[in-house]
């Protein structure tokens, strides 16, 4: 891992779990506008990081908020929530 990955990760994992749960409370709402805002904020932090994978996962999620797509939606922030914890596997 690169420093500053290091450096960010835990806060980086602390964030991601936080930003999922609220994401799975705004699709319960189906709260779409706010769900896909916290999916972008979440694929900006990946990106910076370097997180390409759950960068895109975000940023997928994003989409399918933006587009009220119900369908794929949960599925789409489970495997984000999976992909965030096989990080902490992996440090």
């Amino acid at each position: 891992m690169d420093d500053l990955l290091t450096r960010f990760l835990p806060r980086f994992v602390e964030s991601a779990r936080a930003r999922i749960r609220h994401a799975a409370e705004l699709f319960a709402a189906r709260d779409f506008g706010k769900l896909a805002s916290e999916m972008h904020t979440l694929a900006g932090e990946a990106s910076v990081l370097g997180l390409t994978e759950i960068g895109a996962l975000a940023r997928n999620a994003e989409q399918l908020a933006r587009r009220a797509t119900v369908e794929g939606c949960e599925e789409q922030l489970a495997q984000i929530e999976r992909s965030v914890a096989a990080l902490v596997l992996k440090s």
